[in-house]
């Protein structure tokens, strides 16, 4: 079989001793499963909303929703990242 394959699942049955997946550690991953869909979901939807309620706390004028949305959006985004950031030192 020739190509490049990322599955060691299979590695046990190989016949082959040159196959480097099958020497290699597997690896950690930093987050999987519950943990990950949540910060995932937040990362995502964070920003949405808060840019929805900036907007809707400025309605005075369309300049003051757009500038109120555009905040809440940034600021969004900055929580996203310091959410994610601190995640995947715990996890």
């Amino acid at each position: 079989m020739a190509g490049t394959f990322s599955d060691p699942s299979g590695c046990a049955g190989c016949p082959t001793d040159s196959c480097s997946l099958k020497h290699q550690a597997p690896q950690d991953m930093p987050m999987s499963g519950v943990p990950f869909m949540a910060v995932s979901v937040l990362v995502f939807l964070l920003p949405i909303l808060l840019a929805i309620l900036g907007a809707a706390w400025f309605k005075d004028s369309y300049t003051h929703q757009f500038f109120g949305g555009t905040a809440g959006f940034l600021f969004g985004m900055t929580l996203g990242v310091i959410l994610r950031r601190g995640s995947q030192t715990r996890g």
